[in-house]
């Protein structure tokens, strides 16, 4: 089961390295786009820590020191990464898998956490279709 897990927890974080048209890493990308609702599962390193700032009126998180909200111009109170992620991943319906050893190691080296993105359905036009 052990093994299985590692196993896992290693494609995942292949997949998520591998493909930079479909995932991002880094605390201020991987925020940004949960909070678009781009991302469809974040994964981090077993503890990754920053310090984050929240709205109290529109819950915006990201890690800049104003004390007013970009988005709503709201106050903001700090709170961490530990505290706020579940409560994101939750908010957002994104799945979250924590990873260990080698695989958090690999993960560390950009970012410490990144996000698998949703693919959204590209419609594409033929110069057929109009006639």
């Amino acid at each position: 089961v052990l093994k299985h897990k590692r196993d896992r927890q290693r494609e995942f974080v292949r997949t998520l390295l591998g493909d930079s048209r479909n995932a991002v890493t880094g605390i201020d990308e991987v925020l940004t786009q949960l909070q678009q609702g781009n991302a469809r599962s974040i994964v981090v390193a077993k503890g990754l820590s920053a310090d984050l700032q929240r709205c109290l009126n529109c819950w915006w998180v990201d890690r800049t020191a104003d004390p007013r909200c970009p988005s709503c111009g709201g106050k903001r109170e700090r709170a961490s990464l530990r505290d706020l992620l579940p409560d994101l991943v939750r908010r957002y319906n994104v799945s979250l898998e924590i990873v260990s050893g080698n695989s958090a190691d690999a993960l560390r080296r950009s970012g410490g956490i990144g996000a698998l993105l949703r693919e959204f359905e590209k419609k594409e036009y033929s110069a057929f279709a109009a006639g």
